[in-house]
């Protein structure tokens, strides 16, 4: 019996852009699914993982993308919570101002030069 896959699944807010089809981004081994907002969901980040990874891993291997993609873009990014489940299923709007970019770039964290940025790139690949 193989291991059951779950997904772990948070909205996001923020001022940077987010992609306006759905996008995979890797990060650290993982492939992360960036939704973008539609009439009836918030733009959110999604994540595939089955055991070993905890629920509690996979959160945080969110929370490090997202803490990298604003420190790069030197802007705020919120995770608005965490849900669980067989699939990744959208996450409610709330009132809140939209940030879909189409000019929305997944290499965005590889192609910045500066040495801040660098040196944030190194860090994040020793793991």
């Amino acid at each position: 019996m193989h291991p059951k896959k779950q997904w772990i699944v948070t909205g996001v807010k923020t001022s940077i852009g987010w992609p306006t089809v759905d996008t995979v981004v890797e990060f650290r081994g993982q492939k992360l699914l960036l939704r973008p907002e539609t009439d009836k969901h918030a733009p959110s980040l999604a994540l595939e993982f089955e055991p070993p990874v905890t629920f509690e891993a996979a959160e945080v291997i969110i929370l490090e993308f997202l803490s990298v993609l604003a420190w790069v873009e030197k802007s705020k990014i919120e995770a608005t919570g965490f849900f669980g489940g067989s699939h990744a299923f959208g996450v409610g709007k709330s009132p809140a101002v939209s940030s879909i970019n189409p000019h929305f770039s997944q290499t965005i964290c590889l192609t910045r030069s500066n040495q801040r940025r660098a040196w944030l790139l190194r860090s994040t690949e020793r793991r």
